[in-house]
């Protein structure tokens, strides 16, 4: 869950990636249904996890052994 500030469009989405397309969504789910699943991003990264910092700033973690962070859609 995304709870950082510098994205505010995002606070509170479900942030999840693809290994195999590199794609980026953010998905909201009211407790029984999606209510949004947007793609923010479609890269050529083979993304292996994400992090946060203490700030709620969001990173992508990739097997090329570079880190990225997360900007604005």
């Amino acid at each position: 869950m995304y709870r950082g500030s510098r994205l505010k469009m995002l606070y509170g989405a479900y942030v999840y990636g693809d290994y195999c397309s590199g794609r980026i969504w953010a998905l909201r789910y009211n407790g029984s249904t999606v209510t949004e699943n947007l793609q923010l991003v479609d890269s050529d990264l083979e993304i292996s996890s994400f992090g946060e910092d203490e700030s709620g700033g969001l990173y992508i973690l990739s097997f090329d052994g570079k880190i990225y962070i997360l900007k604005t859609p």
